[in-house]
C-alpha cells in the first residue's frame, strides 16, 4: 500500500486519477479495501494536495458509513459540514448525516434533514434522488405506506430523463 500511496504523489495528476479510481470503489461498495488507501494518502508524509483533502474524507466517511462505522462516519461527516471548503463536499456530507439518522433508526428526525438536503440545488439530481429513498424509506419504516408511493415517484420523476447510469437508484426507488 505504501508503494502505491507514495507513487500516487508525484504529481496532482496521480493523485486526481486515484481519486477517481478510488471513488469508483467507494461507490461500488469495496469498502475494506479503499477505506485503508484513503487514510494511507491522507496522512502528512504523502503530501495529499490540501485542494483535495475535503474530497479523500468525504470518500473515507462514506467507506466508514459503508462498512457500519456509523461513529467515525458521522464524526467526519459533521467535520466536513462545518469546514470544507468545497461547498459541495459541505452538501454531500449533510446528505450523508442524514443517512445515518436513517441508519441509527431515527426516522422523525431524519425526515426534516432529508427534505432539506434534497433540495439543495448543489447536488445532482442523482444524489437529490438518492436522498428520496432514504425518504422513502424513513416513512417505510413509520409505517406511512401512502407517503412511500408519492416519495418514490418523486425522486423517479428526478431521474426521468436520465440513462442507464441511474438505474441502482431507481432500484432503490421502485
Amino acid at each position: 500500500l505504501k508503494l502505491f500511496i507514495s507513487h500516487l504523489g508525484k504529481d496532482d495528476e496521480g493523485w486526481e486519477g486515484a481519486q477517481e479510481r478510488l471513488n469508483l470503489g467507494v461507490q461500488s461498495g469495496n469498502w475494506t479495501d479503499v477505506v485503508p488507501l484513503l487514510e494511507m494518502g491522507m496522512e502528512e508524509e504523502y503530501h495529499l494536495p490540501e485542494r483535495l483533502r475535503d474530497r479523500w474524507e468525504l470518500m473515507r466517511a462514506m467507506g466508514k458509513r459503508g462498512q457500519g462505522n456509523l461513529e467515525e462516519a458521522e464524526a467526519a461527516f459533521t467535520g466536513l459540514t462545518q469546514g470544507a471548503t468545497d461547498l459541495q463536499v459541505r452538501s454531500l456530507a449533510q446528505a450523508h448525516l442524514c443517512s445515518i439518522l436513517v441508519l441509527r433508526g431515527q426516522m422523525n428526525d431524519s425526515l426534516s434533514y432529508l427534505q432539506a438536503a434534497s433540495e439543495d440545488s448543489l447536488l445532482t439530481l442523482e444524489q437529490r434522488a438518492e436522498l428520496w429513498a432514504w425518504r422513502a424509506h424513513a416513512v417505510l419504516s413509520l409505517g406511512q405506506f401512502q407517503e412511500v408511493e408519492e416519495i418514490s415517484a418523486a425522486g423517479l420523476e428526478l431521474l426521468a430523463g436520465g440513462g442507464s447510469e441511474h438505474d441502482r437508484v431507481r432500484a432503490r426507488l421502485a
